[in-house]
């Protein structure tokens, strides 16, 4: 969603909003996957101008059909295992020493010992535009919480997001757990959790075949889903990676209406 379906500013494009409701009209199942929480969209849908559409969230964690100005319907999740969460946050804030965000479906909690991690945070919000739930200051005030539900997606916050995301690949090798490196973040989910998966059990539910789906996308969370649907597109400002193992790369960015344009030449070529 972010660098894709959202221009720089977080914002969707009038023309991106026509063509949520044009592909619906046309029958044709307009999906919004991405690696934020489910809450974090809520807001998107109820001004996207459509009642209803799936989504994928968590980075394919969670499966749900969101809906306008209500509640969301979840279809399927898959949670970390407690104790393999208390791995990688131990291995976070004790080894590598940076503040975590520990996202269930419903809440957040982010654990920040010192001042810096505090201001990650702050700027993470700012990024993210939603703040986290709870601020503890350290992983026992995490696990000390009474009945503290099961994390779908695990952050941790770093200046040097691809050096940690090797650091922790290698500490927590042998797992099942699933690192993705991101712009400011690394992010932990269960080993298998992608967009990709997600997707394909989207798609038995709707009887739609993968290789039927048009994706977009940008960052490396995008990867799996990419290389795995029938026509994959890379933005013209997507990373190197990702572009490498798109189908193709679109001739304009996020903030240049990229996916609506494409969609609009499929249409008129009779794809979508």
């Amino acid at each position: 969603m972010d660098g894709t379906y959202l221009n720089s500013a977080g914002q969707i494009s009038e023309r991106n909003y026509k063509l949520a409701s044009t592909l619906q009209q046309r029958g044709v199942h307009f999906v919004i996957a991405t690696g934020r929480p489910s809450a974090v969209l809520q807001p998107l849908i109820n001004e996207m101008g459509v009642a209803s559409l799936p989504t994928v969230t968590f980075n394919g964690a969670c499966l749900q059909h969101a809906r306008a100005n209500l509640p969301s319907t979840p279809l399927w999740y898959d949670a970390i295992e407690a104790a393999k969460a208390r791995e990688v946050v131990a291995l976070c804030t004790e080894q590598l020493g940076l503040g975590i965000s520990y996202s269930t479906r419903a809440t957040s909690y982010f654990v920040a010992s010192t001042p810096e991690q505090r201001e990650k945070l702050s700027t993470y919000e700012r990024l993210e535009k939603v703040a986290q739930d709870h601020v503890l200051g350290s992983a026992a005030e995490l696990f000390a919480v009474d009945s503290l539900p099961l994390a779908l997606k695990i952050v941790a916050l770093t200046p040097t997001p691809d050096a940690h995301a090797a650091d922790a690949r290698a500490a927590l090798s042998g797992r099942g757990i699933h690192v993705i490196s991101a712009e400011m973040h690394i992010e932990f989910v269960n080993e298998h959790v992608n967009k990709a998966a997600a997707l394909r059990r989207l798609c038995d539910v709707l009887g739609v075949p993968l290789a039927g789906v048009v994706a977009f996308g940008d960052a490396m969370n995008d990867l799996e889903m990419l290389s795995s649907v029938g026509l994959g597109v890379a933005m013209k400002n997507a990373r190197e990676a990702v572009k490498a193992v798109a189908a193709e790369t679109c001739d304009f960015t996020n903030d240049e209406d990229g996916v609506a344009r494409r969609c609009e030449e499929l249409i008129t070529q009779g794809l979508l």
